[in-house]
């Protein structure tokens, strides 16, 4: 059975390390987290894809970015909390600004161009 860091081996040439700006609460419910790369090397992305944050045991949480890819390379995420979870907690107890972060992507291919969005007919 591969390790899981012969399982996250895949991801290394899409690795960022971002630190975190700034932590807010939204509500009890929801965090919204924003990240930059402190290297000044920013992870371009779509709307539709998401990225992988790993955890310091291994596992993973996947979460879709909250805004558009700019130049600044500002990431924000808006995380739901669960009562129980491993990401929420550290959310809630550890990861403050200044935290750093061990970020995973782009990934996924569900993606258009504003243009595109626009015209669309549903």
């Amino acid at each position: 059975m591969p390790s899981r860091k012969d399982a996250m081996s895949s991801y290394d040439s899409n690795f960022y390390e971002l630190e975190v700006l700034d932590k807010e609460f939204l509500n009890n419910s929801v965090v919204r987290l924003r990240m930059v790369s402190p290297q000044k090397r920013g992870m371009e992305y779509q709307a539709g894809q998401f990225l992988n944050i790993e955890l310091a045991d291994g596992d993973v949480r996947s979460y879709s970015m909250a805004n558009v890819w700019a130049n600044d390379g500002v990431i924000e995420l808006h995380i739901r909390l669960h009562k129980h979870g491993k990401f929420s907690e550290l959310l809630r107890t550890e990861i403050e600004p200044g935290s750093r972060l061990k970020v995973h992507g782009p990934y996924g291919n569900c993606t258009g161009s504003i243009q595109q969005v626009h015209q669309a007919r549903f």
